[in-house]
């Protein structure tokens, strides 16, 4: 294990080898639940790195409930900068894994679904990707609604992160919806 908490665990799930990631979990379980980088989980790392199979292998029902509930690779555990695996998956721009967390939501219990701040963010940080229809429709479908962004626009988050200028016409009129409502 590296000093900054890196390890095969780790590189296994930014990856995405889930051979290799449960073989790894079956030989290090002391590892499963230990933080890396800015005090991330290895279901954020999955998250942050399109690795839906292992957000698959991490989510699965009793595999959750055995190793990760209330412990650092619940889904509802934040790293040092107050982020969910959730909104890892909605920055990463994985519509899939988004899909694999709102689908689960109550059997994961997401407490960050249930404040409006942390809805809000979540939006904001769907109008950066360049799968914002996509992530969009999928909130939609889950319903998920945003609810009076105080702060930036999302229009100017976007902006700032130069996601606009890739933007098509639709994309753009909704961001400027969401702005005016």
């Amino acid at each position: 294990k590296h000093e900054n908490g890196f390890n095969a665990l780790v590189s296994s799930a930014r990856h995405g080898g889930v051979e290799v990631f449960r073989e790894l979990v079956q030989k290090l379980p002391e590892f499963l639940n230990s933080k890396v980088w800015a005090g991330m989980s290895l279901l954020m790392v999955a998250c942050s790195e399109l690795s839906s199979d292992i957000v698959d292998f991490l989510l699965e029902e009793q595999f959750y409930e055995n190793n990760c509930r209330g412990k650092i690779s619940d889904a509802n555990s934040l790293c040092d900068n107050g982020r969910s695996a959730l909104w890892y998956a909605v920055r990463s721009g994985s519509v899939v894994n988004v899909e694999k967390f709102l689908s689960r939501k109550q059997q994961l219990g997401l407490k960050e679904l249930d404040e409006k701040s942390k809805v809000n963010e979540l939006f904001v940080r769907a109008s950066m990707s360049e799968h914002y229809d996509e992530i969009l429709e999928c909130f939609s479908r889950h319903g998920l609604v945003i609810n009076d962004y105080k702060g930036d626009s999302m229009c100017m988050k976007a902006a700032e992160n130069g996601t606009l200028f890739v933007a098509c016409p639709e994309q753009l009129r909704l961001l400027r919806e969401l702005d005016m409502s």
